[in-house]
């Protein structure tokens, strides 16, 4: 089977593990060169190893996103690397500021904390991009979001509040470059088994003391039965839908904010 992006280049922010890693590998096994971005270099190192085996070109960049200078930075080294980014992966993402699993409510920290990383990264990476998109008449940008953008929750309001705000700034992005020729989308993921949902979930045990004693795979095994297909999701499946939402196959396809959840929400 042809390559789905075969000549591409790709940004992935906070690709150094979990979904991030995930999407980066799906990208570069379909073709695309990869730029890794994440607040720990080696994590990226590690993962851009990874998409060097599979026999593409990439870069690994220590920065933060949730800065505007981290983002220039990341988007500058991608276009020195590769000439071109046809491709922008916003993934990015925290759930509070350091110490928010012990927190029973999210702090003035934490709001701003997931604010700053969930949302601002998403403006600062694509504004930094979309000047060269633009003149080339082409892109794909992709940004993650989560289920949780799109139902409330007691004990992570703030984060599902970016997410909201990550859907709604994908729409307004596809209203605005869809002239340019330039595609904007958003994945929802469901339950991953990832470090971060751990941590969920750990928080979610301060708040609720009648779930202390059951471990993070028992609370998973639990969630897993909500699921009509019945099971987590991987990094891979969001990979599968970033890799084609970012391929000419999807270019009809923009401002839509697509479930990868097995059909947990419907549920």
């Amino acid at each position: 089977m042809d390559e789905m992006l075969a000549g591409r280049s790709a940004i992935v922010t906070g690709a150094g593990r979990g979904i991030g890693r995930g999407i980066a590998l799906c990208l570069a096994r379909e073709g695309a060169d990869v730029a890794i971005g994440d607040i720990n270099l080696a994590n990226a190192e590690s993962v851009a190893q990874e998409v060097r085996e599979k026999g593409r070109k990439a870069i690994a960049l220590e920065c933060d996103v949730g800065t505007r200078k981290g983002a220039e930075t990341l988007v500058q080294a991608a276009l020195e690397a590769f000439g071109k980014v046809d491709i922008l992966v916003n993934n990015a993402g925290v759930v509070g500021a350091p110490g928010w699993q012990d927190r029973a409510e999210p702090s003035d920290e934490d709001w701003a904390e997931v604010l700053r990383v969930n949302l601002m990264s998403r403006v600062y990476c694509s504004e930094a991009v979309i000047p060269h998109m633009k003149q080339r008449g082409y892109g794909k940008i992709v940004n993650i979001a989560s289920i949780g953008g799109l139902q409330g929750s007691s004990v992570i309001p703030h984060y599902c509040a970016s997410k909201a705000a990550d859907i709604n700034y994908t729409q307004s992005l596809a209203l605005q470059l869809g002239p340019f020729g330039i595609n904007a989308n958003a994945i929802l993921p469901g339950i991953l088994f990832t470090d971060m949902i751990r941590g969920i979930h750990d928080q979610g045990k301060v708040r609720d003391t009648s779930r202390a004693e059951l471990s993070n795979e028992e609370i998973f095994r639990k969630a897993e039965e909500r699921i009509p297909l019945g099971r987590g999701q991987t990094p891979e499946d969001i990979g599968n839908m970033a890799a084609f939402l970012a391929s000419d196959l999807a270019k009809n396809i923009t401002a839509q904010a697509i479930d990868v959840d097995g059909g947990m929400r419907m549920h």
